[in-house]
């Protein structure tokens, strides 16, 4: 399967193990039995290719041979030769030096570069001298991109076709576009445990089955028997959840605990003590359902605004009673 532009699932082509597309082109890995070729997955690897049962593809022969196991010629094409390291050399070669390459029935000195060549130029090289790297028919001092160093065969040997740089044949270290690294191997998707961030898969955080990221509250789904409560996952559901068949879901607000909070009577009476001035309880209210509740702190605000109204009203007929006594005072 793969994920079409409008982020649904389709099917691979029947020849794909994965995939980008719907078309035998668009192959990222096969099927048991076939290999990997130029996006095709072909159950015969094309002439001068092998087919490398370990990674799945088909890969170029050395230059000259028409069939080969990995860097071993089995047979040579036309006017070549196997030598003695099982690699096809053109023919009459062995009269000239390791140096030397035939042209017309005369040996000629190969580039500076090469170690064995079978023409003039630097483009020409079957091997090369130490510590240059055969990359192709030329001997280079560092692999291109997209091929690791060979140390056994001192050649550049290319990448797994889904890495765009490695430093083996199995081991990855920049995936192609559209692919995810996780531990050295170029998927289609994560494994579960892991998340993608940034091409790069990384472990989900220990409780999690799948994640969107490394948090302890960023899982997506939980282990089974576990619960998933708020992005977390859980042995069991915390106290203001109840389980479902989709993990843990909050109950309603007024429930402390519930079964699924989804009528009156698996809600628990909620005591609210009101405090005033001397924060001695003035009323405890029995509330069920928010309606009481917020006619309860109505009553207490309507309390405290009659108290201020008449404690004011105390204040300035007292202060009037002195303000008259005053005055009496003087005019006597």
């Amino acid at each position: 399967m793969f994920e079409t532009e409008d982020y649904t699932c389709s099917s691979c082509h029947e020849t794909c193990g994965t995939c980008h597309g719907s078309n035998s082109t668009q192959c990222i890995s096969c099927e048991l039995g076939r290999y990997w070729h130029e996006g095709q997955c072909l159950k015969d690897c094309p002439a001068h290719h092998y087919a490398d049962t370990v990674q799945k593809e088909c890969v170029e022969c050395p230059p000259g041979c028409s069939e080969c196991n990995k860097t071993t010629c089995i047979s040579c094409l036309d006017d070549w030769q196997i030598n003695s390291k099982g690699r096809c050399v053109p023919h009459g070669s062995e009269k000239c030096g390791t140096d030397q390459y035939i042209d017309g029935g005369n040996c000629k000195p190969c580039h500076s570069t090469c170690e064995t060549c079978d023409g003039p130029t630097e483009h020409t090289c079957l091997s090369c001298a130490n510590p240059l790297i055969l990359q192709g028919t030329h001997c280079v001092a560092e692999c291109e991109k997209g091929s690791f160093h060979d140390k056994m065969s001192r050649t550049c040997e290319p990448c797994y076709h889904t890495c765009q740089e490695c430093v083996s044949k199995t081991n990855c270290s920049i995936c192609t576009n559209g692919l995810l690294l996780q531990g050295g191997e170029c998927r289609a998707s994560c494994a579960a445990g892991y998340y993608s961030d940034r091409g790069v898969c990384t472990r989900c955080y220990l409780s999690c089955e799948t994640c969107s990221g490394p948090g302890h509250d960023q899982c997506v789904s939980c282990p089974p028997k576990w619960q998933l409560a708020g992005g977390e996952c859980r042995p069991d559901c915390p106290d203001g959840y109840y389980k479902t068949d989709y993990g843990c879901q909050k109950c309603h607000y007024s429930c402390r605990n519930c079964q699924g909070c989804k009528n009156q009577a698996d809600k628990r009476r909620i005591n609210v003590q009101a405090y005033l001035l001397s924060a001695q309880p003035v009323s405890t209210f029995q509330l069920v359902n928010p309606f009481n509740f917020m006619t309860g702190i109505a009553i207490i605000a309507c309390l405290c605004v009659v108290v201020l109204f008449v404690t004011i009203f105390i204040i300035l007929q007292v202060s009037n009673i002195k303000l008259f006594t005053n005055i009496t005072h003087i005019q006597f």
